[in-house]
């Protein structure tokens, strides 16, 4: 969405864009540090027990729903729209990227609702296993890599290019980023830090719950903030910690 914000923006140019878009990735997470350094500091951790049950399920579905759009688009190339439902859904060559897609999603979403296996065993066991399927695939059917790119099945090739070039984009050409462009996208970014502190607070308390622990929400709050500090300048995207799968497996040993 703030991606869509810049590249729509009549003022920035090619060359402004990327500078742009990396200097609002560096304010974002800087948003997202601040928040949560400051509600760890007074410690006001507590607000997500004030958050109605029906909510946090309305909010969880609201990303599961922006999720899937934006899956559907990026896998076919065209947007979820009531017009174009019978492209999506009646033609094979749309529909293949969507159908494989949601054979995985149902079965992770399974997997998780009537708690077959452990997370740690049914994520891999699906990322893991179609890759080995798709490539064999590949290697009977005898279609190359680049064919299959052709074919949709891949994302564009990415230019390969040294890592300190973004950074060379962003503090190179400072002059070059249209702040205009960031401050209308200043509701998107409220918004984003918004749902990624509500977002880690429920992963606190779902891991305090999971592990049977007690946990200092703020402590992990102050901690993630100061972390989200330091990554901003690196061009890292708002970030925290999810250990509940770690404490389980050291449980075990």
């Amino acid at each position: 969405t703030i991606s869509n914000h810049l590249i729509k923006d009549n003022n920035s140019t090619h060359v402004s864009l990327l500078p742009t878009l990396m200097m609002c990735m560096l304010l974002g997470t800087l948003l997202v540090a601040g928040t949560f350094v400051i509600l760890g500091y007074f410690r006001k951790s507590f607000i997500v027990q004030l958050l109605p049950s029906s909510c946090v399920a309305g909010f969880l579905a609201g990303i599961g729903l922006i999720m899937m759009i934006e899956g559907i688009k990026i896998s076919t190339g065209i947007p979820l729209t009531f017009n174009n439902l019978s492209d999506l859904f009646l033609t094979w060559n749309n529909f293949r990227h969507i159908f494989f897609g949601c054979l995985l999603g149902f079965g992770l979403y399974f997997c998780k609702r009537l708690h077959i296996g452990s997370p740690i065993q049914s994520i891999p066991t699906f990322v893991v296993l179609p890759l080995i399927l798709f490539y064999a695939i590949l290697w009977f059917s005898d279609t190359s890599i680049t064919n299959a790119r052709m074919n949709g099945w891949y994302l564009e090739e990415a230019e390969s290019k040294p890592f300190y070039s973004l950074y060379e984009e962003l503090y190179g050409h400072i002059d070059q980023i249209n702040w205009l462009a960031i401050f209308k996208t200043l509701p998107s970014l409220l918004a984003m830090d918004f749902i990624i502190v509500i977002d880690f607070l429920l992963q606190i308390a779902g891991t305090e719950r999971y592990c049977a622990v007690n946990m200092d929400f703020d402590k992990e709050l102050m901690l993630a903030g100061i972390n989200n500090v330091f990554g901003s300048f690196i061009g890292a995207i708002p970030a925290f910690s999810a250990v509940k799968c770690t404490h389980k497996l050291l449980l075990k040993r």
